[in-house]
């Protein structure tokens, strides 16, 4: 959408509140493309990948809009009671983290091989449509195995990054269906993403 789409005709209109309804069309971006996937592929079961911190919140406003479209499981990583207690009104799921901070190699090829494991379990187990991610670590290999099994991946690069790309963003923006970001300094890095501005300044502008 243009930049002059929204212009100070009416000079009642508040800078406060224009800035508002342009977070609120790029929210409209971000819905509207997890939901045109969906419907393309009549998908029926989605298992959402997140994790905890920005990862979650990201992860909750999206349900928020999205929630009664289809059957919605949660992936986390273990040992995250935080994240468990605020999506428990969800199906929940549980592998180990991707890779650990500052761990010997062979401790976090091992870890990948879990990881990996486990997230294979639990496709089999849900037998999901599509895997919707915000971003964390965990949601790498559940997606590949995915995309082997011919289900959608739906992919939201995470806000804190602005001019680098994520581990998880570099590894599954070749595969994903639907790839956004949420800066737009990162349309260079990502030429096929969506720019879905930030998620964060919607909860800002809404409270």
């Amino acid at each position: 959408m243009g930049r002059g789409f929204f212009t100070r005709a009416n000079h009642q209109i508040s800078d406060e509140t224009l800035k508002f309804l342009k977070t609120c069309t790029k929210l409209c971006v971000v819905v509207t493309g997890v939901v045109v996937v969906l419907l393309l592929s009549k998908n029926k079961k989605i298992l959402m990948v997140t994790g905890s911190g920005g990862h979650a919140k990201q992860c909750l406003l999206l349900l928020d809009q999205i929630k009664h479209r289809a059957n919605f499981h949660v992936m986390l990583e273990k040992n995250d009671p935080l994240s468990a207690k605020t999506f428990a009104n969800y199906p929940l799921h549980y592998t180990i983290a991707f890779r650990g901070k500052k761990e010997f190699f062979l401790i976090t090829f091992f870890r990948i091989l879990m990881c990996t494991l486990q997230s294979f379990i639990v496709f089999i187990k849900v037998h999901p449509d599509c895997i919707l991610s915000t971003g964390p670590g965990i949601a790498i290999p559940i997606s590949y195995i995915a995309k082997i099994f011919g289900k959608k991946v739906i992919f939201i690069e995470s806000w804190s990054r602005v001019h680098t790309k994520s581990l998880s963003g570099k590894l599954l923006y070749p595969i994903a269906n639907a790839f956004f970001i949420q800066w737009p300094s990162l349309i260079t890095q990502y030429p096929r993403a969506l720019d879905a501005g930030r998620l964060d300044a919607f909860f800002k502008g809404a409270q």
